[in-house]
């Protein structure tokens, strides 16, 4: 079934639900959210999400349940954004999710698109005092790593922050790391 699995991951979804085995649905509805999202049907993306969220509810707790609502929630952060928008109470909701699961995971490559995506939450929803922490926790990550793409984002974040908050020193100085 590799045709089948590669082209309708949904439906091997619905099928290991049906079949009671929440671990392997779930790898399905992540695939299936994956390939909704590389086709623009960011509706469809977060549908299969939230199902794959549905399961890991049937899941013992385990750090492979962590691991795989992780996975989830931070694949439907950008869903949600694309299908609701960035200000769209379940984005912060989901986001939040993701951040407190990366607080109990530890260190993970999850946690800057997580952090980032919940600034942004943050930021267009004018809550400018905590996209300000936020952003310096994403400037903290980005500067522990040495990543010059993360770097780039972070001062990015700290400058739109700052900028909002009015200390234009701030945040041109941020925008300057940019450049």
């Amino acid at each position: 079934f590799a045709a089948i699995a590669a082209t309708q991951p949904a439906l091997l979804a619905q099928h290991f639900e049906a079949g009671a085995r929440p671990d392997k649905s779930i790898e399905y509805w992540l695939k299936a959210g994956q390939q909704g999202l590389s086709h623009n049907a960011y509706r469809e993306a977060a549908s299969h999400f939230r199902r794959g969220l549905a399961q890991v509810e049937k899941l013992p707790e385990s750090p492979e349940r962590i691991a795989a609502e992780l996975g989830l929630q931070v694949a439907l952060g950008p869903a949600l954004i694309a299908a609701q928008g960035y200000g769209s109470e379940e984005v912060g909701i989901a986001c939040e999710r993701a951040r407190q699961l990366c607080d109990i995971v530890g260190v993970t490559p999850q946690k800057f698109p997580a952090l980032f995506v919940l600034w942004s939450f943050h930021c267009v929803r004018a809550n400018h005092v905590i996209s300000d922490k936020m952003s310096a926790e994403v400037l903290g990550m980005a500067q522990a790593v040495q990543n010059n793409d993360l770097l780039l984002e972070a001062h990015l974040t700290v400058g739109i922050s700052k900028f909002f908050l009015g200390e234009s020193r701030a945040a041109l100085d941020n925008f300057n790391q940019c450049i």
